[in-house]
């Protein structure tokens, strides 16, 4: 797993990012299920999948996974950082919208 992490630290790297993290996690749950002392059901799940957050001008993107090869990796950090980058348009445009002064004429 460790050589899938570094993967996607060098791929978004790569992309322009200033920070990148990644979470890969597996989980393993068991249940059994007993009525009037007799087993009646017994569940295993088993899920892995991946974290990926960005931080490219100044804006933080996220995105999640449960494709864990390259592939899939690759896909999840460019959403993350086009996710980053609406937040930075956003940000971009909220500033500049506050910079304005309207005047309203006729009132």
């Amino acid at each position: 797993m460790e050589d899938l992490a570094e993967f996607v630290v060098d791929y978004a790297s790569k992309l322009g990012v200033t920070y990148v993290d990644v979470r890969i996690e597996k989980h393993y749950d068991e249940t059994i299920e007993v009525m009037n002392s007799v087993p009646e059901k017994h569940i295993v799940i088993r899920e892995r999948g991946a974290g990926i957050r960005i931080l490219a001008n100044g804006a933080w993107g996220f995105q999640s996974t449960t494709n864990l090869n390259r592939e899939g990796l690759k896909k999840a950090a460019e959403i993350a950082f086009k996710v980053s980058y609406s937040c930075y348009v956003i940000q971009y445009i909220d500033k500049f919208i506050q910079s304005v002064n309207c005047v309203i004429w006729g009132l």
